[in-house]
C-alpha cells in the first residue's frame, strides 16, 4: 500500500505541473503602451471560447467588434463538416459589429451586453490609435454591407472579413493584431480566449525611483475622430 502511494504521489505532482505549465502557456498577456499622449479605455472581452474587442466611439456610444469563421461563426452553421473546415482549411471570415449605446467605462461596457461574457479587460491606449483603428473597422464593415447578415446568438451584425480564418488566425489572433496597432505588447499561443492584462512599468526619475505619476494617468474625456456607422 505504501509503495502504490509513494509511486502514484509523484505522478500526480507531475501532472499537476503539466497542468499548471499549460495553462500558463495558453495564457494571452496584454501590455499596454506606456504613459500614452491622450488616454483612452477599450476593452477585451472574454467570451470563454473566443474573444471581442470594445472600442470607444463618442462619450455615450461603444462599438464591438469580433472575427470569425464565416459559415461556423457568423452564420452559426455548426454541423461536423462545417467545424472541420472551420478548424483544418483556411475559410471564409467574418467581421462581426455592433454599436452599443453606453458610455465607455466597464459598467457600460457590461450593461449594455447581451452575450455572456467571462471577463472585461480595460485597456489604456492613446485615443488617436483608437479612432484610426475604429476608422480601419468601420471601412472593411461598410465594403461589405451587400452581405450583412445578424446572428442573435453573438448578437452582432456580420459582414465578409478580407483576410481568411485559419485555426491559427481565429478570433483571439485577431483581437491581439488590433491591441498591437493600439500600441500594446501581446503574447501567448492565442489559441484560446485567456487573457492576462500586465501594466508596464513606468520610466525611472532622474534619482531612479518610479514615478507613480505616470501610471495614475486617467483616460481622457472626448470622442475619437469621427466616424461613420
Amino acid at each position: 500500500m505504501f509503495s502504490k502511494l509513494h509511486c502514484t504521489a509523484p505522478i500526480s505532482r507531475a501532472f499537476a505541473l503539466a497542468a499548471l505549465m499549460a495553462t500558463v502557456a495558453c495564457t494571452n498577456i496584454i501590455v499596454p503602451p506606456r504613459d500614452p499622449l491622450q488616454p483612452r479605455s477599450v476593452f477585451v472581452l472574454d467570451h470563454g471560447r473566443h474573444a471581442s474587442l470594445v472600442l470607444p466611439a463618442s462619450d455615450s456610444a461603444l462599438v464591438r467588434f469580433a472575427y470569425g469563421d464565416w459559415t461556423y461563426y457568423a452564420k452559426a452553421e455548426t454541423g461536423a463538416s462545417e467545424a472541420s473546415a472551420a478548424a483544418l482549411l483556411p475559410t471564409t471570415a467574418g467581421l462581426g459589429r455592433r454599436v452599443l449605446q453606453e458610455p465607455p467605462t466597464e459598467d457600460g461596457v457590461r450593461s449594455a451586453l447581451r452575450v455572456g461574457v467571462e471577463g472585461v479587460y480595460e485597456v489604456i491606449v492613446d485615443s488617436a490609435r483608437a479612432g484610426r483603428l475604429l476608422e480601419v473597422l468601420d471601412s472593411i464593415f461598410d465594403a461589405d454591407r451587400k452581405n450583412l447578415i445578424y446572428n442573435n446568438g453573438y448578437d452582432l451584425e456580420f459582414v465578409r472579413h478580407p483576410r481568411r480564418y485559419t485555426i491559427f488566425r481565429n478570433s483571439n489572433w485577431m483581437v491581439a493584431d488590433w491591441l498591437r496597432q493600439l500600441g500594446c505588447r501581446v503574447s501567448g499561443l492565442l489559441l484560446f480566449s485567456k487573457w492576462k492584462l500586465e501594466q508596464r512599468s513606468p520610466p525611472p526619475t532622474a534619482d531612479g525611483e518610479r514615478d507613480p505619476a505616470a501610471t495614475s494617468r486617467k483616460p481622457a474625456i472626448g470622442a475619437p475622430p469621427k466616424t461613420r456607422w
